[in-house]
């Protein structure tokens, strides 16, 4: 695995977009479940990062896919992407996460208030769960834990989440306004 370190030189943008990719079944070779990969759209050349790159520093977060979404949430590994983008001077940190990545950054921007994230976009992401998940089939057993975790019973509502410890201290002290038909 490569480590990012933040650069020699002050950045010149305020902004950092971290992109993040969610489930990628490999059927026929398991290992690649087990390590990191870039999606085309990731890609420096990929006409996404070039769009992005008008306005912000754009960077891609991978990881493997052997463990549940969330534990990839709590994993060191985007917490301490995060906090070297901080160390390198971004003002304004925003996670885009795609699918199963948006259930990630969501996870992630919940569970760590602080770290400094000014916005978690998620695109296309099962925050319910998908049906799909619960099949049992076409992806290798190494990856069975990531995909179950995107079942429907694995996934908490939105209109739920507020139960969750990190969401009830953050409406706790204002930094959330509740959802709940009460605080209509």
């Amino acid at each position: 695995a490569r480590v990012w370190t933040a650069p020699k030189q002050p950045v010149e943008r305020a902004r950092a977009v971290v992109l993040v990719h969610g489930l990628q079944v490999h059927p026929l070779r398991s290992s690649k479940v087990t390590k990191p990969e870039l999606r085309p759209w990731q890609q420096p050349k990929s006409i996404l990062v070039s769009t992005l790159a008008k306005d912000a520093d754009v960077f891609a977060f991978s990881y493997g896919q052997t463990t549940t979404v969330d534990e990839v949430a709590r994993a060191p590994g985007l917490r301490d992407a995060v906090a070297n983008l901080r160390k390198a001077g971004y003002k304004e940190l925003v996670l885009v996460g795609h699918s199963a990545g948006g259930v990630l950054v969501r996870v992630f921007a919940e569970e760590n208030p602080t770290a400094g994230v000014a916005k978690a976009i998620s695109v296309a992401a099962p925050f319910d769960g998908a049906k799909v998940a619960t099949y049992g089939i076409g992806y290798p057993k190494v990856q069975a834990p990531f995909v179950k975790s995107l079942a429907p019973d694995a996934r908490i509502a939105p209109s739920a989440v507020e139960g969750s410890p990190a969401v009830r201290a953050r409406i706790a002290t204002g930094a959330v306004k509740s959802a709940s038909p009460s605080s209509r």
